[in-house]
């Protein structure tokens, strides 16, 4: 069963902070500016991105040894990347999908709601996904 969230919002300057509780009152993090869970800076994005033009260098690498990319981006560490590295914004996680061979869509989550940053393999190029 999915826990309840109670969101309790508090005024902070011009930053809205909020806390997200389980129904149970357990912290499950913070909402702080626009960035959910991690706060979201310039410089915490442009880290972000390089971590992921690190990871699609790698997958690039993983492809050509084996032909195609991995199922998984843990399936690169230690061979490819000595550590899958967090995003820096945002919810501080990598989505990953393999659609088809010779495809892969590597993004994160930013902001606001539904806002993520995406790579997609047959374009070359990131973008933002709404």
């Amino acid at each position: 069963m999915r826990p309840e969230l109670i969101v309790a919002f508090l005024g902070l300057a011009l930053i809205v902070t909020a806390m997200v509780l389980t129904a149970r009152g357990q912290l499950l993090g913070l909402v702080l500016g626009n960035g959910l869970l991690i706060p979201y800076t310039d410089e915490r994005y442009r880290t972000t991105v390089q971590t992921g033009d690190e990871i699609i260098a790698a997958l690039e690498r993983w492809r050509a040894a084996k032909g195609d990319y991995p199922d998984t981006l843990s399936a690169l560490v230690p061979s490819e990347l000595p550590e899958l590295k967090r995003p820096q914004v945002g919810s501080g996680r990598w989505e990953f999908a393999h659609p088809a061979p010779g495809q892969f869509e590597l993004g994160f989550f930013v902001g606001p709601i539904y806002e993520s940053d995406l790579y997609e393999s047959t374009k070359g190029e990131w973008h933002v996904d709404r």
